[in-house]
């Protein structure tokens, strides 16, 4: 599908790895409490990915997961932009398209009872952004998969810690993550997503300037996903 089809990107995201549990900790306490009405809350997060034996989605930068969190359900598909704005080395752009479902239906995804796409393809179609990128995405997942089976692949725990950060005015949300991915190997890092018209450059700085007033190591991150299948292919 060229450029020109492709729908605006729906994610851009920040992200930098850090070396323990006390960096993170070191962050968060250099961030600081910003406002009496913003509050720290903590979800624990289990992300499963569903593609092809053979990895045919990722490997065409699309995925396609269902995330448990803390009591929520939420299935996601994403996909690689090519027509995002440039961005930093630690920043990605993402389509990205997120559903709420039921714990009953998602427990039949996960015994392989119910297609994930099957219920993706089961929304109305409409002309807002959110359904564009629906189509877009199922459109890509269809190109690629060519009616192989897909099952859950593969999966990894996060406990993500959200706090309010002030980047040029606005107030976002800053991600502090320990995920655990199998063989109990252990990543910490923090995310920040970002809206699309955003100084993706100014953003970068006030992360780099906090971790610096923490003073903590950090580095630019590649995707959780990545490091997953990584983890996988190797098995």
């Amino acid at each position: 599908m060229s450029k020109e089809t492709e729908p605006k990107p729906t994610e851009i995201e920040i992200k930098y790895r850090l070396e323990s549990a006390k960096s993170l900790l070191a962050v968060e306490t250099a961030l600081g409490i910003q406002s009496s009405t913003q509050r720290r809350q903590v979800l624990r997060q289990v992300n499963y990915f569903f593609d092809t034996k053979d990895f045919l989605l990722k490997k065409a930068n699309l995925a396609l997961r269902l995330r448990q969190e803390n009591e929520q359900f939420i299935l996601c598909a994403k996909g690689t932009a090519t027509n995002g704005p440039k961005t930093p080395k630690s920043a990605a752009t993402r389509f990205e398209y997120e559903e709420k479902i039921s714990k009953a239906l998602a427990m039949q995804m996960l015994a392989d009872k119910v297609s994930p796409v099957q219920k993706l393809e089961e929304q109305t179609d409409k002309l807002d952004p959110a359904s564009k990128t629906r189509l877009f995405l199922l459109g890509r997942i269809g190109e690629v998969a060519k009616q192989k089976s897909l099952r859950v692949v593969g999966s990894f725990t996060n406990i993500r810690t959200c706090l309010p950060i002030r980047v040029n005015g606005q107030v976002l949300t800053l991600e502090l993550d320990e995920t655990t991915f199998p063989g109990h190997v252990i990543h910490y890092e923090v995310e920040l997503e970002l809206p699309q018209d955003s100084d993706h450059e100014l953003a970068e700085r006030v992360l780099c300037k906090l971790f610096d007033k923490a003073g903590v190591k950090y580095s630019p991150s590649e995707g959780k996903s990545d490091r997953l299948f990584k983890m996988l292919k190797a098995q």
